[in-house]
């Protein structure tokens, strides 16, 4: 039989647009009763949703068993798929969670998965899922720029800066600068910047994003080659 897969275009396509939507509008009200199959989270639960960087179908039990191997989450974990193209992953522990959200970014086979945390009673849908930390090498910095301001002003122009490596101050000589960048995926990624040195002498630093998944070198959009 043939593994179900997900394909997670739709989620990124099920917009509606209702600004020429029109409604006759009265006094009377509508009475609205809870529809069962609507996805409901269980109260106490630790959950995260998230979709991948794909406009291609996802294999739903490989990518499960995969994602429970790399997570080893220490009590078990359920995945579902919500609506289309949106998954929930539901965890039974606080620190499971944090782990995964501290030591991403994560991915399968090759595609980006961009999670956030899912609160109690709150829609899937309304989750924004536009964010991804990512660990960004900062390369061909002149002397003397090694620094945690420095860091923090490039982080910035990246993204949204996030963390600074301390590993970038224990050593005596360093290639490049790491730090966390939290990426906008909508937008392209920025991947050098020129720089001035208050001599007024200028030059280029380049960024390598490590863990990088399937990225169009052309337009510089994830999820696509």
């Amino acid at each position: 039989m043939e593994e179900r897969r997900i394909n997670f275009n739709t989620y990124q396509h099920s917009t509606l647009n209702v600004e020429n939507l029109h409604i006759n509008d009265d006094d009377d009200e509508l009475e609205l009763v809870p529809d069962n199959d609507v996805p409901q989270i269980k109260k106490n639960s630790f959950s995260l949703v998230g979709r991948f960087l794909t406009n291609r179908p996802i294999r739903v039990k490989t990518m499960m068993s995969k994602m429970g191997e790399i997570w080893q989450p220490g009590r078990g974990m359920d995945i579902e798929e919500a609506y289309p193209g949106l998954l929930i992953f539901k965890f039974f522990h606080q620190l499971d969670v944090q782990h995964i959200l501290k030591q991403g970014l994560w991915s399968f086979d090759n595609h980006t998965l961009v999670l956030n945390m899912l609160k109690e009673d709150e829609d899937p849908r309304d989750v924004p899922l536009f964010s991804i930390p990512f660990w960004i090498q900062i390369h061909n910095l002149p002397a003397g720029f090694m620094s945690h301001k420095t860091g923090k002003n490039i982080g910035n122009y990246i993204g949204e800066f996030l963390e600074y490596d301390e590993k970038n101050d224990s050593l005596s000589w360093r290639k490049y600068m790491c730090v966390r960048v939290l990426v906008d995926v909508r937008l392209p990624l920025k991947r050098y910047k020129k720089i001035k040195k208050p001599e007024g002498e200028s030059s280029i630093v380049y960024f390598k994003y490590e863990r990088l998944g399937t990225f169009c070198y052309v337009c510089g959009l994830l999820g696509h080659a």
